[in-house]
């Protein structure tokens, strides 16, 4: 079976009956935040991201299944332990510099933002948060293209293909390839990814 399938059988067979705030099926929000994912592996991580903090689940469940490791290692990242504050919560995700938690944590908070109309509390918690992984998000993308010739993105790609298959297509609309340098329309080389 397909490694998206399995995880999107796994998040409604374990969702299954709990509502949200709102009293809307919880499973709801881990298939938008997968449908939001620009990889398979972020729509997995996605649709898997509240798993073990909302159900019984472990993360061996999610490997035994057949989930791949690296997805798993996103959502031990993702997952919020008991006790730790929110905020130090989000600095871990930023600190580990996984693509893959990045990019689904940023869904993830872009969701709930706009979700949380009602909720003003929450909404402040999530936008202070949402910045936090876009600050983080630019700056990895700055260092990348400090590092190198981001004019030629064949370049900018041997550095590091996941990473740029991961966050580049956040920036395929944009004129920018990272938050400080400006290329030019006529020298973007965006097909390749």
């Amino acid at each position: 079976m397909n490694p998206i399938d399995i995880a999107l059988r796994i998040a409604t067979s374990a969702h299954a009956g709990q509502l949200d705030r709102d009293g809307y099926p919880v499973i709801l929000h881990p298939l938008t935040v997968g449908l939001m994912g620009h990889t398979d592996e972020e729509k997995m991580a996605g649709f898997l991201h509240d798993l073990v903090e909302d159900t019984s689940y472990s993360f061996e469940d999610l490997l035994h299944e057949g989930i791949p490791t690296g997805v798993v290692n996103a959502l031990r990242i993702l997952t919020h332990q008991p006790g730790t504050d929110y905020f130090d919560y989000v600095q871990s995700i930023i600190d580990s510099q996984n693509p893959i938690a990045l990019q689904v944590k940023y869904n993830d908070l872009q969701h709930n933002f706009k979700r949380g109309k009602d909720y003003p509390d929450l909404q402040k918690k999530h936008g202070k948060a949402l910045e936090m992984i876009k600050a983080a998000i630019n700056h990895v993308l700055y260092d990348v293209c400090a590092q190198t010739d981001c004019m030629n993105v064949q370049t900018f790609a041997q550095i590091n293909r996941t990473f740029l298959r991961n966050f580049l297509a956040y920036y395929r609309k944009s004129s920018y390839i990272c938050s400080r340098k400006k290329i030019p329309t006529s020298e973007r080389r965006l097909s390749l990814i």
